[in-house]
């Protein structure tokens, strides 16, 4: 007797209407005494009650819906100047309203069923299926001035996105003020990073998650069938330039997953107008000022984990106990040479590597200090444009390097096995 008790409960929330509640009610007091003993009775009367609850509803919406269209016809003649009256106004959002919650119920009803069938796949199977289903689909390729520019007004600090389904992911660093370089004290400190300066970027942009991979700088490659040289500078107890390796075979293992190496300024510039070209999009390298304002994400300490080298094999590849570099740190962060994108933990703007793994080219002209710097995040194009500056350390340096504030330069056409880039976007305003 309790579980009719408890369908009476389901019909009185389900039912809009006396007029339906009645008959229904009627249907379950005539039947209790046969049912309450009797499972199979009982399962068939919630089937029939179910029944009548959907027949029912329908008929309810679309005596609503009749309704709705006739308050529509009823309200009023339009005014004389042409304009639909108050009363034609309201009947019209009345009825508009009605059609929204019906299309919500429809979408609701397809939700359900979707999670039905994936409930019932293999398990595997129904992981990856809800996986899938999760996915943002994957952005068509379109050129500038298309109604897809308009979406860089509404992505918001933090948001990802993909300007093609094989581009670097990218994130959205939002505006604000830092002090770059670092103070007289900081420990490892080199001149060039001072005088310690105020810098406001009054913009957002977006910055690649991750540094460019094998895998998307081939495909550059092979669609510009760009050469590439036959040679690149690698350690091997003191610099060398090395015949016959480059960033298809830097000196060391590697997949299409890791960072790629042996790549210039000039390979890199080359890369982001290839990348800009094809998505329509305004792709470049960081400024020196930007790449500092990303890497700190916030803090002001020498690294973005902290004053502490000894975490650093939780966020970055550096040199470590499994290299015979000297002065390497006394953990193991399980790389000897260069690790996948995003093995370690990310900064506070979600960024991976922006420190160790390998050095990142800038687009600024080389400075020995930082008077006369730009303090407003754009790149310093001018100075000693021979040479380029990249920044963040590598896989093979030491912690003194791998500070925020740590820079160095070289010439535009150098590669080195420890030295790819990462890109960066502009956003409409």
């Amino acid at each position: 007797m309790c579980r009719l008790v408890g369908l009476a409960s389901t019909v009185r929330h389900r039912c809009r209407s006396a007029l339906t509640l009645l008959p229904i009610l009627a249907a379950l007091s005539v039947s209790a005494g046969a049912s309450a003993t009797d499972d199979r009775s009982l399962a068939e009367l919630e089937e029939r009650v179910d029944a009548a609850l959907v027949a029912a509803e329908s008929a309810l919406d679309q005596e609503d819906a009749r309704l709705d269209e006739l308050a529509v016809r009823s309200s009023g003649r339009p005014l004389p100047d042409g304009r639909p009256s108050l009363g034609q106004v309201a009947a019209n959002i009345r009825l508009l309203n009605r059609r929204i919650l019906e299309q919500r119920a429809e979408e609701r009803g397809l939700r359900e069923t979707v999670k039905d069938v994936l409930n019932g796949l293999d398990p595997d199977i129904a992981k990856l299926a809800q996986r899938l289903s999760v996915l943002q689909p994957a952005r068509a390729e379109q050129p500038a001035g298309t109604e897809r520019d308009e979406s860089d007004r509404d992505r918001a600090a933090g948001s990802l996105f993909r300007d093609c389904p094989d581009c670097p992911e990218m994130v959205v660093i939002a505006s604000g003020r830092f002090d770059m370089g670092s103070p007289p004290t900081e420990r490892g400190r080199l001149d060039n990073e001072g005088p310690v300066h105020p810098v406001t970027i009054g913009y957002r942009f977006a910055v690649g998650v991750h540094e460019v991979t094998r895998s998307e700088f081939g495909r550059f490659v092979s669609a510009t069938n760009r050469a590439m040289g036959q040679s690149c500078w690698a350690w091997d107890g003191k610099w060398t330039e090395r015949p016959r390796t480059g960033w298809r075979d830097p000196g060391f293992p590697q997949d299409d997953e890791h960072p790629v190496t042996c790549v210039s300024w000039n390979d890199a510039k080359a890369y982001v107008r290839w990348l800009s070209e094809r998505t329509g999009k305004p792709y470049r390298l960081l400024s020196e000022s930007e790449w500092e304002y990303a890497a700190r994400a916030g803090t002001a300490t020498v690294r973005y984990w902290g004053a502490d080298s000894s975490a650093q094999c939780r966020y970055a590849n550096g040199a470590d106990a499994s290299t015979d570099y000297p002065r390497s740190i006394g953990c193991d962060d399980g790389h000897p040479q260069t690790s996948p994108a995003g093995s370690y933990d990310a900064n506070g703007f979600g960024l991976h590597d922006l420190l160790g793994n390998v050095f990142e080219w800038l687009e600024d002209c080389w400075n020995d200090s930082y008077r006369s710097a730009p303090s407003d995040g754009g790149a310093w194009e001018s100075g000693d444009c021979d040479r380029r500056v990249f920044r963040g350390g590598s896989w093979l340096n030491e912690p003194r390097f791998l500070r925020s504030a740590f820079r160095v330069r070289y010439a535009p056409g150098y590669r080195s096995n420890v030295l790819g880039f990462r890109v960066a976007r502009t956003l409409e305003p």
